[in-house]
């Protein structure tokens, strides 16, 4: 098993025993090639391999957090301000690791949520309406909430 991280222009490196690298991970900063989702994880998140179940969990709850919290705020940048009222403004901008006591989003603009927050992992129900619900439960559903945030494009080889 094996991942490699390619930083500059694009040159797929060579696969150490020879093989296709099945998945590929390409954002802004690097591409990074791997045999395994967990190896592309390892290496946006590293230490995450080595650690038990419930703290690489931590982690990318942690990772989509910043994240989430970011882009939210690029796309209320995108949008202005004058669409939405104060307590709009403040359920946006709001952490992203707290479930929001609402019942639906009505903006157009979608609202960013992380899926551990609310049902079934919490007692709290996700808000219905224009809402992106990010989910880390998984390796690969991390990857997915990354792809869903624009940080990146995973590929999958066959």
């Amino acid at each position: 098993m094996t991942a490699v991280v390619v930083e500059g222009p694009l040159a797929q490196p060579k696969h150490p025993a020879g093989e296709r690298w099945r998945f590929v991970f390409a954002s802004v900063e690097n591409v990074i090639y791997a045999d395994s989702i967990a190896e592309l994880v390892d290496v946006l998140l590293p230490g995450h391999a080595e650690a038990d179940a419930a703290s690489q969990l931590v982690s990318r709850v942690e990772m989509l957090e910043v994240i989430a919290s970011q882009r939210q705020a690029l796309i209320l940048a995108d949008e202005g301000i004058d669409g939405f009222n104060e307590d709009e403004l403040n359920i946006m901008l709001a952490t992203k690791g707290e479930p929001l006591d609402i019942d639906a989003w009505n903006p157009a603009t979608p609202l960013l949520v992380l899926a551990t927050n609310y049902a079934p992992y919490t007692d709290v129900s996700l808000p219905a309406g224009t809402v992106i619900c990010l989910d880390p439960r998984t390796e690969l559903t991390f990857i997915a909430a990354l792809q869903a945030l624009g940080t990146g494009e995973l590929f999958v080889s066959a």
